[in-house]
């Protein structure tokens, strides 16, 4: 696929080296090949290159390369190189042309209201799109090479005067670190710099939507973009970002605080509700109402598993079903984990193998589950650490792991910011955007733990009725 076009001209023998595929041949030929065969003045010497450059060819990127690694990586990256004999070095013309998929709805993250646009794998694309919604010069757009054979380039995105320099220092360290054979998607860039490997919960957090990761570059942090992959990292990453949604800055604000107040709840059914209902059913009978107590025992009559076997097993069968669902084609895939768990959910209590209740306790918990997708791995895992804590010390087992859950995350931090920033460090005015969020014209500073510095000017309120005339 390495395209040699030679061509005898006064100047001396010349070369243009492409590989299809890769580079716009059809600029190829109009942007260089043809000026060049219509040079007439060319004369030998070692600026000839130099000259070819100013006053022949017509593409609009070109720059030298003077050593062959750097000519070999603009080659293998789509760029398009001019040597003429008796010249050092080369010409690397831009002229790129890959075959990407176009900017569509983002499949992870999907809005009522808002924008349609998401990344796509080419990180010129991915680029372009931020420098739409932020128009101003203060963009840096960094970029490196990662992966010895795979050269994936990366870029690093961050404003000049809102990222702090400290930040943007580690995290161009922590890349420029990583020494591996291939870089194939920002996870690979993800594992290597975040700052709790051992942490069930992330600390580099990841989007498809522009206009959201827009929003988090103007709070004053860092993106990293990967050429190949739509999902784009941010770093330094909150707990409290796992519950936000780009939607919930678009809405008003009393029903944007009453959906993030129903996020939280949610991570907390889906995390602690199967153990929950362990403890009560084994160990704490006496704090169930008497009615609710006979019912559930009615139902539980002639199930021959206890209670922990009996919500370990069908948590186990949903987490199958749902693995199941997402690896085959979608259609088939939605008919899987749709009618398999009717099926099998009604098939259990049938059999008496599983109670009615159990089968509702599981559901609740699948979908509460669904809410905040964002943690969804570290949920998972957590349901079935509660669980076993609460089958073997009941209640108090619980409150031991959710203790022992909440020191961990005072532990965390990301890139030097506290992972439970704005609740501990306590910052009043974080507040405003963590449980609800106020009004827009409330929130006029960034986060304590990016800097807390104003972004917008104060008295911003709207007027109300009959201010505008003075009354």
């Amino acid at each position: 696929d390495v395209v040699y076009r030679t061509l005898d001209l006064r100047c001396g023998q010349t070369a243009v080296v492409f590989i299809e595929g890769l580079a716009d041949t059809e600029l190829i030929d109009s942007g260089v090949i043809r000026p060049l065969s219509r040079w007439e003045d060319g004369k030998n010497g070692a600026d000839a290159l130099e000259t070819a450059a100013s006053r022949v060819v017509t593409a609009a990127q070109t720059k030298p390369a003077e050593t062959l690694g750097g000519a070999l990586d603009a080659l293998l990256s789509g760029d398009t190189l001019l040597m003429i004999d008796g010249c050092d070095g080369a010409l690397v013309v831009g002229l790129r042309k890959y075959q990407s998929r176009a900017v569509a709805e983002p499949q992870t993250e999907s809005v009522v209201r808002g924008s349609r646009e998401g990344f796509t794998e080419a990180l010129r694309v991915n680029t372009s799109l931020l420098r739409r919604r932020l128009k101003t010069p203060d963009l840096v757009l960094e970029y490196v090479k990662l992966g010895r054979r795979t050269r994936t380039d990366v870029c690093i995105a961050y404003i000049r005067g809102l990222a702090s320099e400290d930040m943007v220092s580690e995290l161009r360290r922590r890349l420029n670190s990583i020494d591996v054979d291939g870089v194939l998607e920002s996870g690979y860039v993800e594992q290597f710099i975040e700052d709790a490997p051992r942490s069930i919960f992330p600390t580099v957090a990841n989007s498809e939507k522009p206009d959201k990761v827009a929003a988090k570059l103007l709070e004053g942090r860092a993106a990293v973009l990967t050429d190949g992959t739509p999902f784009v990292l941010t770093v330094p990453m909150l707990f409290v970002e796992s519950f936000q949604s780009a939607e919930d800055y678009y809405s008003r604000p009393y029903f944007a605080g009453f959906i993030r107040l129903i996020r939280f709840c949610s991570y907390l059914v889906s995390i602690s509700l199967p153990a929950l209902y362990v403890a009560l059913t084994t160990f704490h009978q006496e704090l169930l109402p008497t009615k609710l107590l006979l019912t559930m025992e009615a139902a539980h009559e002639g199930v021959p598993f206890p209670s922990a076997l009996e919500a370990g097993l069908m948590m186990l069968a949903f987490d199958v079903l749902r693995e199941g669902g997402v690896r085959l084609a979608r259609p088939i895939g939605q008919a899987v984990s749709i009618v398999g768990a009717l099926v099998i959910g009604e098939a259990a209590v049938s059999a008496g193998l599983i109670g009615a209740p159990m089968v509702i306790v599981v559901d609740v918990t699948a979908v509460a589950g669904f809410v905040v997708p964002a943690q969804t791995d570290s949920g998972t895992l957590l349901r079935y650490v509660l669980l076993i804590l609460a089958s073997l010390l009941g209640g108090f087992g619980m409150a031991m792991g959710l203790i022992a859950l909440l020191l961990h995350l005072t532990g965390l931090r990301s890139f030097g910011v506290p992972y439970l920033s704005g609740l501990t460090p306590f910052h009043p005015g974080d507040m405003k955007d963590i449980f609800v969020r106020v009004p827009l014209w409330k929130m006029d500073r960034r986060p304590a733990g990016l800097g807390g510095t104003r972004r917008q000017a104060p008295g911003q309120r709207p007027p109300r009725g009959g201010e505008r005339n003075g009354a």
